[in-house]
């Protein structure tokens, strides 16, 4: 993580993600409830990784790295960018057996904003 000033505004700061990433971020108090906050977010990001398998798939895809607790929005696009398939859902699959043949991107954001996109390919 590095900083930079940013006066009464807060602290401007970049923080490398667990996929090799830099976000920006600007440090708004230095109260411990914040920092708090702002620690158990980087390390959710570096232990929930969240995978989807199997690939490709006939009837449905399972994802790896879920808290059952939360409720996560799934969102199926075609390669053309359009939605094809969004729901808000705990369960740790989704059923895909109405798609057609093809590839398919998945999105998957979870409480806090936190993004999950990868490939699948539907048979």
């Amino acid at each position: 993580m590095s900083s930079e000033g940013g006066g009464n505004k807060g602290i401007n700061c970049n923080r490398e993600t667990a996929t090799g990433c830099w976000e920006q971020f600007t440090l708004k108090s230095t109260s411990g409830k914040f920092i708090d906050e702002v620690n158990e977010r980087v390390k959710k990001k570096k232990t929930n990784l969240i995978t989807v398998y199997p690939n490709p798939t006939a009837n449905s895809l399972k994802f790896n790295g879920i808290n059952h607790s939360e409720s996560y929005t799934v969102t199926i696009f075609n390669l053309l960018g359009s939605s094809v398939l969004s729901q808000i859902t705990k369960i740790t699959s989704i059923d895909v057996s109405n798609l057609g043949a093809g590839n398919y991107i998945i999105k998957i954001i979870d409480l806090m904003g936190e993004e999950y996109t990868d490939t699948f390919i539907k048979k």
